[in-house]
């Protein structure tokens, strides 16, 4: 509903208005927008047919206008007045906003009792009086049914007509139904129509005709390669059986009512034979109940013709066969359809899975503050087996060893000769230990290696000593040979 504007008729227009419903001296009142105010344009007093004034005031519903007029039916009720509001669809939005908002403006102003009905249009031809009429037939008065006799007849009788039709029809096909159904068939297609199958939109199973059976097997024989099937009474019928080829098949459907076909997918297409191929066809513009029933009765339609041996590979839907289904856009449909065996799956290598023995250990040192972690982590050298990077993963385990290390002493004069000699150590022993700060003596690194130690063999002791005095005695030599070099000098 259109939001009211502060846009009222002025006060000519409630002055004439309000003579007119007194004095009886006008029949409508044309009024218009003009400086955000709702004016007076024309008006007219009344003739002696109801229907040649509202047949004069139709030369204001013009192309791009809009416009008011207020419309007295019976010039002896005062509340019979019509607000016609008549805005072309093509006229300025701005217009259209205004003449929608305002209307209600209209009758709180005149008097909102004065209007008894309301006419709306935006094309000259459907602003008619008979129109009017049907849509306000049961608000009418009798006295205004009176003065439009001619037009209220013509409209009532045909309402009667159209209802004796519908009648005449249900009594029809309720006879046909009686004769060609047993009361145990109409029960069985009452429980039809109530079962709904999952697995999409809801289906029903339609009754089956016995021509289907004979076609479908005629086909599989391969005495005939195209069936029409259609519902017909509310059940399944073969209303067509020929041989056409793939390129005709555009030509032989039904443009103007839907129904279902079956003709054998081409095997240079599908590269085997003995695949078929359902088409539902609903064409544009067909009956709504038709369109209806095949569209419930497809997917137990493609039911009973697989149950009948009928391999269906691919199913169309088309509502243009003349674009979908040319040979061409049979043949992109096929393309898909994949009638090669499904490759079969992929599986590791069937070698033996990796042992303890194909892995070696491969130390690392962290270092957080003064504390020491000593980090062995399982690597394995050379991928021998393919196995998946889960398998491979798996076999890395690692296990944190704390090493001990002291606080740092105070600077001395003989920790710079002691640097070089630990660092020597550190890289002998692979890793093992990581390479000392230059402020720590060689006592220090004497003390940390024998508590390392202190779980190792005797000759494992007596090798890192001897290690250790003979980096002392290099240490020693490189120290006498930097104090005579300068003298050499």
């Amino acid at each position: 509903m259109a939001v009211a504007t502060l846009i009222f008729p002025d006060d000519s227009l409630k002055e004439s208005f309000a003579q007119a419903q007194v004095q009886k001296n006008k029949r409508w009142i044309k009024c218009e927008i003009e400086n955000e105010k709702i004016v007076e344009k024309d008006s007219a007093p009344p003739s002696n047919s109801v229907i040649d004034d509202f047949e004069s005031i139709r030369k204001f519903f013009e192309e791009f206008e809009a416009c008011y007029i207020l419309f007295r039916l019976d010039m002896n009720d005062p509340n019979s007045w019509i607000l016609i509001r008549f805005i072309h669809e093509r006229s300025l939005v701005r217009k259209r906003m205004l003449y929608s908002s305002s209307s209600e403006n209209v009758k709180r102003s005149l008097g909102m009792a004065c209007f008894k009905f309301n006419f709306f249009g935006v094309e000259k031809d459907s602003m008619t009086l008979t129109r009017f009429v049907e849509d306000n037939l049961s608000l009418l008065t009798d006295s205004i049914k009176n003065e439009l006799a001619s037009i209220v007849s013509t409209i009532t009788s045909d309402i009667i007509e159209d209802e004796k039709e519908r009648e005449r029809i249900r009594k029809l096909q309720n006879e046909v139904h009686e004769e060609i159904y047993s009361t145990e068939e109409r029960a069985k297609r009452a429980e039809a129509r109530m079962e709904v199958h999952t697995g999409g939109s809801s289906t029903l199973d339609y009754p089956v005709d016995d021509s289907v059976d004979a076609a479908l097997m005629k086909m599989k024989e391969g005495k005939l390669n195209f069936i029409e099937l259609s519902l017909i009474n509310e059940r399944l019928t073969a209303t067509r059986e020929t041989d056409c080829a793939v390129s005709s098949v555009c030509s032989a459907v039904d443009s103007k009512l839907p129904h279902f076909y079956v003709f054998p997918a081409p095997a240079e297409m599908v590269g085997k034979s003995g695949a078929y191929v359902f088409v539902y066809s609903c064409p544009t513009g067909c009956p709504v109940r038709s369109r209806m029933q095949y569209s419930m009765g497809k997917g137990s339609t493609i039911d009973v013709i697989k149950k009948r041996g009928i391999n269906i590979i691919r199913t169309i839907e088309s509502q243009q066969a003349e674009l979908d289904l040319t040979e061409k856009s049979i043949a992109d449909e096929l393309s898909t359809v994949s009638v090669s065996p499904s490759p079969s799956p992929s599986f590791p290598s069937s070698s033996p899975p990796p042992s303890e023995n194909d892995y070696m250990d491969k130390p690392s040192i962290q270092k957080t503050g003064r504390t020491q972690t000593r980090t062995i982590t399982r690597v394995r050298p050379s991928a021998t087996h393919s196995t998946s990077s889960f398998a491979r993963s798996s076999f890395r385990p690692s296990v944190k060893i704390p090493l001990k290390s002291s606080p740092s002493p105070s600077p001395s004069p003989s920790s710079s000769s002691s640097s070089s000699s630990s660092s020597a150590v550190a890289e002998q022993k692979e890793t093992e230990t990581e390479e000392k700060p230059k402020e720590e003596t060689k006592e220090e690194i004497k003390e940390e290696v024998k508590e390392e130690n202190e779980e190792q063999t005797p000759a494992k002791e007596n090798e890192e000593e001897q290690m250790i005095q003979t980096e002392e005695g290099n240490a020693e030599q490189e120290k006498l040979q930097e104090e005579t070099d300068p003298l050499s000098e």
